[in-house]
C-alpha cells in the first residue's frame, strides 16, 4: 500500500478515535447497530481535501458522462485518479435489543461496488473499496473470514487476511479494510 493510503488511513483512525472519545459515537453506532457511510465519507473528504499532495477532488462523481451511477469518492494526486467506494455497515454479531440486517446484505452490496469499479473502464486509476464493519469481536472472526471475508477477497481479486486498521471499542473493534482493485 502506498505511503499517501497508509497516511490517509492513519489519519482516519486517529479522527474516528477522536470522535469517539468526545462524542462516544462509534460505541451509539455499536449500540444501535446503525450505518452511517455518510459520516465516514464527510470525515474522508475532509481529510483528503486537506492533504498537499491532493491536486482535486469530488464527491459522487459520475463514472462517465453518461453514467448513471457514482462512485462516493474520486482524487487525484501526480494526475493519477483514485476512485474510492465506501460502506459503512454494522454486524449482527451478539446481537441484543437492537440488531442491524444480515451482515450479508452489507457484504453483497460491498461486492456490487468492487465488481463496478473492476469492470469499469477508467483508464489508468486506482481503485479502491474503503469497507468498515463493526462490531467485531474475537468469536466473530472465524464466521467472518470464513463467510464473508473470503467473499470479498474472491470479488477484488486479493488475499485478504486481516483488517488494514483495527479501532477498539468497548469490548469490540471497528474493523477498516482497504481493498485495493
Amino acid at each position: 500500500m502506498s505511503e499517501l493510503l497508509e497516511h490517509i488511513l492513519d489519519a482516519l483512525c486517529d479522527r474516528l478515535k477522536n470522535i469517539e472519545e468526545r462524542h462516544s459515537y462509534l460505541s451509539f453506532l455499536i449500540e444501535k447497530r446503525l450505518a452511517n457511510e455518510k459520516m465516514l465519507q464527510l470525515e474522508l473528504m475532509r481529510l483528503i481535501s486537506l492533504m498537499p499532495e491532493v491536486e482535486d477532488f469530488l464527491p459522487e462523481r459520475p463514472y462517465g458522462k453518461e453514467a448513471r451511477e457514482k462512485c462516493d469518492f474520486w482524487f487525484t494526486v501526480s494526475g493519477l485518479a483514485h476512485w474510492l467506494e465506501i460502506k459503512m455497515r454494522p454486524t449482527n454479531y451478539r446481537k441484543g435489543e437492537h440488531h442491524s440486517k444480515a451482515i450479508s446484505k452489507g457484504i453483497d452490496d460491498a461486492i456490487r461496488d468492487i465488481e463496478r469499479l473492476s469492470k469499469l473502464s477508467l483508464g489508468h486509476a486506482l481503485r479502491f473499496g474503503l469497507l468498515v464493519f463493526y462490531p467485531m469481536y474475537p468469536e466473530s472472526y472465524p464466521i467472518f473470514n470464513r463467510y464473508h471475508l473470503s467473499r470479498l477477497c474472491e470479488a477484488a481479486g486479493r488475499d485478504i487476511k486481516e483488517p488494514s486498521r483495527r479501532i477498539s471499542v468497548g469490548d469490540a473493534y471497528v474493523d477498516i479494510y482497504l481493498v485495493e482493485v
